[in-house]
């Protein structure tokens, strides 16, 4: 799931790594998963627009909708993936 982003289909609670302070992240938001490893919290890091967020990885499955990425040709042919 590392790197899988996703596009959150409700407002969800979440604690910024930085200052542990509760915040929620609104409805259509995109959130991109740092570590799929679940702490004992059953928690991920992700990152939302720049600030790093600890999910409950329930509320992931639950809440989220996979964004699928893009794929484009460059210059030189070679197809790479975009988002």
């Amino acid at each position: 799931m590392k790197g899988a982003k996703f596009r959150l289909s409700r407002p969800t609670s979440g604690v910024a790594s930085l200052d542990l302070q509760i915040i929620v992240i609104p409805a259509e938001s995109t959130i991109e998963v740092l570590n799929s490893k679940e702490n004992h919290h059953q928690m991920v890091e992700v990152d939302w627009g720049g600030t790093t967020v600890m999910l409950f990885a329930r509320d992931i499955q639950d809440r989220g909708i996979p964004v699928k990425r893009s794929r484009t040709k460059t210059s030189k042919g070679e197809v790479r993936a975009i988002g």
